[in-house]
């Protein structure tokens, strides 16, 4: 008895969620413009495919009598089509028919199709004749997103045909094909064992099958909220440049009088006839990151939004250079390029030498897709190189290394930067016991360049200043120690001589921290100094310790705010001063104890900030460190072209959103074989979100990601790492398109 009360206190408050669904749909329309038949119901403008399991000669699990699994999956999955179709939803079967169908048949078309959700039909079975419960599964690596769907759909399973709950109720499981190999968030229910007598004869009756129907439906209803419509043009992650389509899905066309699209609130076109694709000229808008909006408006007046944040590159994201990098014994250089457009091209990769002549490569980059070179292999062992790379359309370009030699074992990750500069500042700098800083700069020009390096060290004293010659087209390499002495704490300021000048700058640090950790980090100069400074990845938990350093380049002290912001979103504010011409070095375990942590600084002069963070991650699996440059700028897209996600690898994505309210996120995969795959996440306000890769995707192998937003945020991405004889990690803020 206390079961079925339950149940029917679950039932009072399902038949109320329903209404009140409904009840906010119609009376949030204006009077006198209610819904009309066909026009936007509860589910327009989403998309399912329905799956019944089994089928033809594959029949499923067999009851007592010989009732076959695959007959009653096919009854309920139509039941479901129908009533998912009559709210306005664009339902595609794997079979409506008696007929067999593969499980990569099921999947690649969902995946072909870009369906939102694939919700796959099927019954139980057990050799205990006494087994009846209710279960829906998922697979090991689904978000959020398909456990919200999974759990609503189960909830609604339990009321309705009044059956014991499996335990936990939503099971995550690694054997099931169409789970783990679907895009779109998927759930499997089992709804019953048809392997129990008298569920099987219950299974056999129509009505039956209509309320399992019924109950998945009001799951779905529960998880989807309402009418929908999003964009099938651009596609999630693609960096638009020249003519761009743009396609909303648009359901009950008969009933539409047209299609809006806005740009950053502007209109930017109007379609008043089928399909509603509208043309952007991209040259239109700066290169950089934009806001989308398109609009559905019916005839009725109801009017269905869409939004989501894309990226403009028609001139940006074409070249990429490092001025790190070497093949010696113990060293081991990796390239990765991420193209997230529908073109495919040639990249040319020049390397370039500390002397000699560089040598000039090509390689294949196809859409959608990751391609990734092995340096050592390309220009051979014992070289000292810098890169540049030149595509046709806009790509990403990141430079993962590996060392391990008798001093050293680590490794760093670094995003090149798209066009060389003629100042370049870095804020951390360390010439202490166990500490070898090197600055490496790179000319890609065919003119000779002369440096001004400006070294501004930690007390305010002996601030040094020397000229650095560097040759055209090759690479230079100073040790910092050897000009700045042992024990400094130091930030560096280079300036070219003539101004017109430009050169590529990048900093490595060897260490051996404090005598426990050893290991190397490695980090891009900003080009600017700025008045703010964001940082989404931080931990000061048990065996992380974590430094900011803040560079004041300027002739004035700095005044600065330090707002740390937590998971939950609580913040902790500081302010210090940064004397002139000086760097200043914060412990922030100390300001910030005990906790994962994303930091926004805001100063009164422009100054240059880094991160470094030192580390005994997994109890010993991977010791180091590594230095986050951090961003002057929050951006609604930022793009990694490196990631892994296989047993050496631990991948995170660290969001901060410090906007007042919360947004959307959503994260697209670019994964092995050119599969792509996409979950959703809701961000606090001020707050930091944390995503582990492997629960998010089911690939084995490369991934690259794209990071989209309802609101400018910052994202970095940590990896830690046992590779072959490599251990350590690496992090690096992501990429967006900027004018040129």
């Amino acid at each position: 008895m206390r079961t079925f009360r339950n149940l029917r206190n679950l039932c009072f408050v399902r038949i109320l969620l329903i209404a009140i669904i409904f009840s906010t749909l119609f009376f949030s329309l204006p009077m006198g413009n209610r819904l009309t038949e066909g026009a936007s119901k509860m589910l327009a403008g989403w998309s399912f495919v329905v799956d019944p399991g089994h089928g033809g000669s594959d029949s499923g699990a067999v009851g007592p009598t010989g009732f076959q699994e695959k007959v009653v999956n096919l009854n309920v999955a139509l039941k479901l089509r129908d009533m998912l179709e009559s709210e306005g939803a664009m339902v595609y079967m794997t079979r409506t028919t008696d007929t067999y169908v593969s499980i990569r048949d099921r999947y690649t078309l969902a995946n072909n199709l870009g369906v939102d959700r694939f919700i796959s039909v099927h019954h139980n079975a057990y050799s205990d004749p006494n087994a009846n419960y209710t279960v829906t599964l998922i697979s090991t690596a689904a978000g959020d997103v398909t456990y919200d769907l999974a759990i609503k759909v189960q909830n609604e399973l339990l009321w309705e045909l009044g059956l014991p709950s499996a335990n936990p109720p939503v099971w995550r499981v690694d054997y099931v094909g169409v789970l783990n190999h679907t895009n779109m968030p998927a759930i499997l229910t089992e709804a019953s064992f048809i392997s129990n007598a008298a569920e099987e004869q219950r299974l056999k009756d129509p009505a039956y099958n209509y309320r399992e129907a019924e109950a998945i439906f009001r799951g779905v209803l529960h998880h989807c909220g309402g009418p929908r419509a999003y964009f099938i043009k651009p596609e999630d992650g693609a960096m638009l440049f020249g003519p761009a389509e743009l396609k909303l899905s648009v359901l009950n066309e008969s009933q539409v009088q047209q299609v809006n699209y806005y740009v950053d609130g502007q209109p930017e076109g109007t379609e008043t006839s089928s399909p509603y694709v509208h043309l952007m000229d991209t040259t239109k808008y700066a290169d950089g990151t934009h806001f989308l909006k398109g609009e559905v408006v019916y005839k009725d007046g109801f009017r269905l939004e869409a939004n989501t944040s894309i990226s403009i590159a028609n001139s940006a994201s074409r070249k990429w250079y490092f001025a790190e990098g070497t093949t010696r014994s113990g060293f081991e250089e990796w390239v990765t390029i991420i193209n997230p457009n529908d073109v495919n091209m040639n990249a040319t990769v020049t390397y370039c030498f500390n002397e000699g002549q560089p040598l000039i490569k090509q390689y294949y980059v196809d859409n959608n897709s990751r391609t990734t070179i092995n340096v050592n292999g390309e220009v051979g062992a014992g070289k000292d190189v810098a890169i540049q790379i030149t595509t046709p359309y806009p790509v990403v370009a990141e430079r993962p290394m590996y060392v391990n030699t008798d001093s050293v074992n680590g490794g760093h990750t670094v995003l090149g930067v798209n066009k060389p500069s003629n100042t370049w500042f870095f804020a951390e700098g360390f010439t202490g016991e166990g500490f070898e800083e090197w600055l490496c700069l790179y000319n890609p020009h065919d003119y000779d360049i002369s440096v001004n390096a400006d070294y501004l060290m930690e007390d305010n004293s002996n601030n040094l200043s020397r000229i650095i010659y560097v040759p055209r087209n090759t690479r230079v390499t100073q040790k910092v120690n050897e000009v700045v002495g042992p024990g400094r704490g130091v930030s560096i300021k280079l300036t070219t001589i003539n101004p017109s000048h430009t050169l590529v700058a990048e900093r490595t640090i060897n260490f051996n921290y404090a005598g426990k950790w050893r290991g190397v980090s490695a980090a891009m100069g900003a080009i600017a100094s700025a008045t703010n400074w964001y940082f989404a990845e931080g931990c000061t938990r048990r065996n992380f310790e974590e430094w900011l350093c803040i560079q004041n380049p300027n002739d004035t002290t700095a005044n600065v705010v330090v707002t740390y912001y937590s998971p939950s979103g609580d913040s902790i504010v500081k302010n210090i001063t940064v004397a002139a011409r000086t760097r200043r070095t914060i412990f922030v375990n100390s300001q910030a104890p005990n906790m994962d942590v994303s930091i926004v600084l805001a100063s009164d002069r422009p100054v240059v900030a880094e991160r470094p963070i030192y580390f005994n991650y997994g109890n010993g699996w991977a010791l180091g460190g590594d230095v986050g440059r951090g961003s002057n700028a929050l951006s609604p897209v930022w793009y990694f072209s490196e990631g892994c996600n296989t047993s050496s690898f631990e991948e995170f994505i660290c969001i901060l959103s410090p906007q007042s309210e919360s947004t959307w996120a959503k994260l697209v995969f670019y994964l092995p074989g050119g599969d792509i795959a996409k979950e959703e996440l809701t961000l606090p306000p001020h707050s930091r979100v944390t995503v582990t890769v492997k629960y998010m995707i089911y690939a084995w192998g490369n991934v690259s990601v794209c990071v989209l937003a309802g609101k400018p945020v910052m994202v970095e991405r940590p990896i830690y790492f046992k590779y072959q004889k490599y251990s350590g990690g690496s992090n690096y803020c992501g990429y967006f398109p900027m004018t040129e």
